[in-house]
């Protein structure tokens, strides 16, 4: 399953909206990915159908917390 363009940008967007001012607390981070993971979940969205998009997204953030001397929780990992 494909995620549509439009809602991929929305997506995108979104998340960087949320994520990119908060990096300096990553506690707000976490819990927000958290609940959106939860929001996924709950609406039947299985780790195989999330589209590269996704899987990019998370690594870039991880990336950006790792060269912050940081770790995300595991409670944030996409496995």
């Amino acid at each position: 399953m494909f995620v549509q363009t439009k809602h991929a940008s929305w997506f995108l967007t979104s998340v960087l909206g949320k994520v990119i001012p908060n990096l300096d607390n990553l506690e707000v981070v976490e819990e927000y990915l958290e609940n959106l993971g939860h929001r996924h979940a709950k609406a039947g969205v299985r780790i195989e159908h999330l589209d590269l998009l996704a899987l990019v997204y998370c690594s870039a953030v991880r990336a950006v917390v790792a060269n912050q001397g940081k770790q995300l929780s595991p409670r944030c990992n996409i496995t």
